[in-house]
């Protein structure tokens, strides 16, 4: 018998590190201060924790990888927003059948 969570890849292969950084580079621009623009920037359009946390359980009600997930919500407000090891997290949690969105301690 396939469960909810045989039938949505939340787990398993996403784990993987992307072999090259994606974000853009700018000549003459030092890494600090392109940190610095990011942290100004997701400042502007940040999400609240529960937010975010109801976007997860959202897309894992549709059926969305880990790493999808991770992807359309940093492309959304800003990278950095989602991080791909807490969507997994979230994916584990909603599997075994607890969809609160309380963040209890993960230890």
């Amino acid at each position: 018998m396939i469960t909810k969570c045989d039938a949505v890849p939340w787990i398993g292969f996403w784990s993987k590190k992307r072999a090259a950084d994606t974000s853009p580079t700018l000549p003459g621009v030092f890494p600090e201060l392109l940190d610095q623009h990011r942290k100004q920037a997701t400042m502007k359009t940040m999400l609240d924790k529960k937010q975010i946390q109801v976007i997860f359980l959202f897309k894992f009600k549709m059926g969305r990888k880990a790493v999808e997930t991770t992807h359309n919500i940093n492309n959304a407000f800003s990278p950095g927003t989602a991080n791909e090891r807490t969507v997994q997290w979230w994916g584990k949690k909603f599997c075994k059948g607890d969809e609160s969105l309380e963040d209890e301690h993960r230890g």
